[in-house]
C-alpha cells in the first residue's frame, strides 16, 4: 500500500471495517494515531482475498490522507455549529446566522460528494491490488451479514416478552444467513442496501460495482453469501474467540436491558410479571409536602394524599403546567374533558416541595411520557 502501518488494531463485534485518527476509547483507555478496525465476524465470512480488498481499502484511506482531513475537520465543524448556533439568539446576527447555514448545507453537500470520490477511490486501489471481483464479493458479504443481523437484533427486541440468559445472537445469524441469502426478501433488501460504516458517506453496491468494473447479477448474490471460506484471517488471530466471547457477552447483557426498559415502556402492565418490570424501571416515588401532605408518582397516576387523597390517573391528563408562587407552588393538571369555562383543570398544591422541586417536575414528565408512549403502542399494534 506504501503508506505507514497503523499504530493500532481494534478487534471488535461491530458489522463494519474502518480507520481513523480520531481517539478511540477502548477498554477504559484512550487510543491515539491511525487506528484500523477489524470486525471478527466479518473477517469470518471473507475468504483471506476478499478480506485482503478490505484491508486494502481501509489503507487506501490512511495513505491518501482522508483519515488526517477527517480527523482536522471534524472539530471545526463542530465549532462552527455552536458559533453560528449562538448568533440566532443575537438580535442583529440572525440575518448572518442563516446566511452562514446556508453556507453550511452547501458544504456538506460538497462534503459528501468528496466522501463519495474518495470511497470510489479507495474501491480502485483494492482492486488494482487483489481483484475486482474480490472487493465486490466482500461488499456483498458484508452488506448481507449486516442486514440479517440487523433483522435478528430487531425481531428479538420487538418481542414482548422478556429475554432470559444468553441470546446466542452470533450463532442465530452463523446458522441463518445462507438460507436468508437464498430468500426473496434478501434480493430485495440488497437492491437499496449500503454498506454499514460508521463515518464516511458509502456509495450504493451497484454504483461500486460498475467503479471497479466487475458486475455481479442478483441471482448469484445467494451463491456468493452461502459459500463459507475455507480459511480466513479470523482464523490467524489467537485471541479472536476471546475477544468474540467476551465482547458477545457484554453486548447481549446490554441487549437484554435495554430491551427490558424498552418492555417497561410498552407494558400497561396486563399481568404481574409485566408490573414487576414496569415497577423495576418506574417505581413510585413519594414527595413530601408541607403540612404533613405528600403525593406519589406512579405508573398510574398521580395520587396527592390532600382533598381525601384523590388520585388523577394519566389517562385523564392532557397538559402539565407547573405555577411557582410564594403561597405556594401548583400543579396544574388539564383534562381532556371540557369544563364550564374551556377546558376541565385540577389545581393540585404541591408546595414544601423545596430542593424536591425539580426532581418532582422531571419524575412527572417522565412517568406521564411512559404512559403515553404505552397508549400509543397499544393503538399502533390495534390498527
Amino acid at each position: 500500500m506504501n503508506t505507514t502501518p497503523p499504530d493500532q488494531i481494534i478487534a471488535g463485534i461491530d458489522t463494519n471495517f474502518f480507520v481513523t485518527e480520531a481517539p478511540c476509547e477502548v477498554r477504559r483507555r484512550t487510543l491515539q494515531g491511525r487506528t484500523l478496525f477489524v470486525s471478527i465476524p466479518l473477517l469470518r465470512v471473507l475468504d483471506q482475498t476478499e478480506a485482503d480488498a478490505v484491508l486494502a481499502h481501509e489503507l487506501a484511506h490512511l495513505g491518501g490522507g482522508d483519515t488526517r482531513n477527517s480527523a482536522a475537520l471534524g472539530p471545526k465543524l463542530r465549532q462552527f455549529d455552536q458559533y453560528t448556533w449562538k448568533m440566532r439568539s443575537g438580535g442583529l446576527t440572525i440575518v448572518a446566522h442563516y446566511l452562514l447555514r446556508l453556507y453550511r448545507m452547501i458544504f456538506e453537500f460538497a462534503l459528501a460528494r468528496d466522501s463519495r470520490e474518495r470511497e470510489y477511490k479507495a474501491d480502485r486501489v483494492s482492486a488494482s491490488l487483489t481483484a475486482p471481483s474480490a472487493i465486490v464479493q466482500s461488499l456483498i458479504k458484508i452488506s448481507a451479514y449486516a442486514s440479517y443481523r440487523n433483522d435478528v437484533e430487531r425481531k428479538l427486541f420487538a418481542q414482548n416478552r422478556q429475554h432470559d440468559g444468553a441470546l446466542g445472537i452470533a450463532g442465530f445469524v452463523a446458522a441463518g444467513l445462507p438460507p436468508y441469502a437464498s430468500s426473496d426478501a434478501f434480493i430485495e433488501t440488497m437492491k437499496t442496501t449500503d454498506v454499514p460504516h460508521p463515518y464516511d458517506s458509502h456509495p450504493p453496491l451497484l454504483e461500486r460495482m460498475r467503479n471497479v468494473d466487475h458486475h455481479v447479477p442478483e441471482s448469484a448474490y445467494g451463491a456468493i453469501v452461502s459459500t463459507a471460506p475455507q480459511t480466513s484471517w479470523a482464523d490467524d488471530i489467537e485471541t479472536a474467540g476471546a475477544i468474540e466471547q467476551r465482547l458477545w457477552s457484554d453486548y447481549e447483557q446490554r441487549f437484554v436491558q435495554n430491551h427490558e426498559l424498552s418492555l417497561a415502556y410498552r407494558y400497561e402492565p396486563a399481568t404481574e410479571e409485566e408490573r414487576a418490570v414496569v415497577l423495576r424501571h418506574f417505581p413510585p416515588i413519594t414527595f413530601a409536602l408541607k403540612n404533613g401532605e405528600r403525593i406519589e408518582v406512579n405508573y398510574v397516576g398521580l395520587h396527592p394524599s390532600a382533598d381525601g387523597g384523590s388520585s388523577i390517573p394519566w389517562d385523564e391528563v392532557k397538559g402539565l403546567t407547573y405555577k411557582d408562587s410564594s403561597f405556594g407552588d401548583t400543579l396544574i393538571v388539564t383534562h381532556h374533558d371540557k369544563g364550564l369555562l374551556g377546558a376541565r383543570t385540577t389545581k393540585v398544591k404541591v408546595g414544601g416541595l423545596g430542593k424536591q422541586k425539580d426532581n418532582f417536575r422531571g419524575a412527572v414528565g417522565h412517568y406521564w411520557q411512559r404512559h403515553q408512549i404505552m397508549r400509543a403502542q397499544q393503538k399502533e399494534q390495534a390498527s
